[in-house]
């Protein structure tokens, strides 16, 4: 007696094709230096991406490259300034290779930290399930263990603010500094409590073990402990990432360009986008000087078509370039002939009285209000134009 039998049809997956293919793609899609810096970029790679040169499209078409030639999303390891620059380069990536990237980590070093802690922190003593201080919890907390200390009025008044003393440690710690360090550089008003101050960050650390809980830094400051400390568990998570990209590197720390360096210490495959020239995080830690370390022994590209500004922008910049970083020279493929202005003016009031100025002239010739922005890097810088 015959019985009907389901029959189901499995294809295999050609590699060569969708390498074919993605590889037709970059050659159509990206000039001629982000090309070559993303087909030839073996081992540790820096590319040097100046303003407007599509440092994100370089980075979307290595991870698609990387997946065409076998390598799996969870062995690759991407690394970004904000969460929203990771998933864009993820989507981006997805459609240009046609497959998914669930397995991928993705984000900034904060998440990567947070979920490798996670999976491997209790070799350290850091159990799972802790919680996250975000920045107003831990000043809260700082406030707390202060308060501890303050036996006085006058003794409030010669300790730093719990914002300010939170601030302080941030840096410390994401310059790896002593309290003396940085309050001798950046607060000598505060030097003859410093004796205080240290205690206050041993009884603010000892408050967050406590309560099992990590501020953003201690993410950071753990991660490296981890790395560190533990070279089979250092080695477990470097074998797992056959390929470490990461943005934005001009941005980045002392404590994260140790741990990029001791993830990728295994395949050595590290593939990192920055340009120093624009790095302006200092305030906070960051090193323009971690490019020049990390283009050691590196195989380096330059990305240099602005294809954002006009060319007179273009000339602009270039002028403006430091001389100190990486020698690079940007190229315009948009033109005008009109030119940005530059003005010296005496002091804050005067620079406002002449945005408001030329806002009333661009008025009086027939354009609206809504047709002009005022861009400024900090929103007090707006307080003078606004009166």
């Amino acid at each position: 007696m015959s019985r009907d039998r389901e029959v189901k049809e499995y294809k295999l997956e050609n590699r060569n094709g969708t390498t074919e293919k993605i590889i037709s793609e970059i050659m159509n899609e990206l000039d001629a230096e982000q090309r070559n810096a993303v087909l030839n970029s073996f081992g540790k790679s820096v590319v040097i991406a100046g303003p407007g040169s599509g440092k994100t499209r370089v980075i979307t078409y290595k991870i698609a490259y990387l997946l065409g030639n076998g390598v799996k999303p969870s062995e690759i390891l991407l690394v970004t300034f904000t969460r929203a620059a990771a998933r864009e380069m993820i989507e981006r990536a997805q459609k240009v290779a046609k497959r998914e990237l669930s397995g991928m980590l993705a984000g900034t070093f904060h998440h990567v930290c947070n979920v490798l802690l996670r999976r491997y922190g209790s070799s350290i003593g850091i159990k799972p399930n802790f919680t996250i201080l975000d920045e107003d919890d831990s000043v809260d907390l700082m406030k707390l263990v202060r308060s501890r200390f303050v036996t006085s009025k006058q003794m409030s008044k010669a300790l730093p603010t719990p914002n300010e003393l939170y601030s302080l440690y941030s840096f410390m710690n994401n310059t790896l500094q002593t309290p003396y360090e940085v309050i001798v550089k950046r607060a000598k008003r505060w030097v003859n409590v410093i004796d205080v101050i240290e205690n206050i960050y041993k009884e603010y650390a000892i408050e967050k073990e406590k309560q099992n809980v990590l501020d953003y830094d201690d993410l950071l400051l753990k991660m490296l402990m981890l790395l560190e400390e533990k070279p089979d568990v250092r080695e477990r998570i470097s074998s797992q990432f056959k390929w470490i990209l990461v943005d934005e590197f001009q941005d980045t720390n002392i404590l994260q360009l140790k741990i990029v360096q001791l993830l990728s210490q295994v395949h050595n495959n590290l593939f990192v986008v920055a340009d120093d020239a624009q790095s302006i995080y200092s305030f906070r830690g960051a090193r323009f000087e971690n490019v020049k370390e990390i283009m050691e022994g590196a195989n380096v590209f330059k990305i240099q078509t602005n294809y954002r500004s006009t060319d007179k922008i273009v000339e602009l910049v270039n002028s403006m370039i430091p001389r100190s970083s990486v020698p690079k020279k940007l190229r315009a493929v948009r033109y005008s002939s009109q030119k940005p202005v530059v003005v010296n003016t005496y002091d804050h009031f005067d620079e406002a009285r002449f945005v408001a100025q030329r806002i009333i002239e661009h008025v009086n010739d027939g354009a609206n209000y809504s047709d002009i922005a005022v861009i400024y890097r900090a929103h007090s810088h707006s307080l003078e134009l606004q009166l």
